[in-house]
């Protein structure tokens, strides 16, 4: 509940009323909603630079759905034109936070990928510049590996039945 009143704070006072006028369904409401805040508990705990980011993102959709239904609120109870411009308005300026709250995580994560892309690449190349030691390395291992088995087994190994 903590991390609810702390991010959530209408949803941890919902969840508070239902345990006081519905006490058996708030046990469901209760697991339901540590159900969807466990993730992001983890990912505060991780990483809390990405939490930031992301929950951001997340309250800033949470927003925009939100006017959306108070504009379609007021629009079903024919509310004046003054009124239902202004909702629109707050619609399509919470539309454009959510929009540039994702591309900001979009940009963080292309960085992220692009920076693991070339540590991959760096990887690759040393692997390859090893290549050629690496080979005769490992052949060497195979052969003195199997020259030790060859003594321990007095002999050549036993081939294999046939399928038939």
């Amino acid at each position: 509940m903590v991390f609810l009143r702390e991010h959530r704070p209408q949803l941890a006072e919902r969840l508070a009323q239902a345990d006081t006028s519905d006490p058996p369904g708030s046990d469901s409401r209760l697991r339901e909603a540590w159900r969807k805040s466990a993730p992001w508990i983890r990912l505060r705990e991780e990483d809390p630079e990405a939490f930031q980011r992301q929950f951001a993102e997340f309250s800033r959709a949470n927003d925009a759905e939100r006017q959306a239904d108070q504009l379609w609120r007021a629009m079903e109870s024919g509310a004046d034109a003054a009124t239902i411009a202004r909702l629109k308005g707050e619609l399509s300026k919470s539309i454009e936070s959510a929009m540039d709250a994702r591309r900001e995580n979009q940009k963080r994560e292309l960085e992220e990928m692009t920076a693991r892309l070339e540590r991959v690449r760096a990887s690759m190349d040393e692997q390859e510049k090893g290549r050629e030691a690496f080979v005769l390395k490992q052949m060497d291992r195979l052969l003195e590996t199997a020259k030790n088995r060859r003594g321990r087994d007095g002999g050549d190994r036993p081939k294999p039945p046939r399928g038939g």
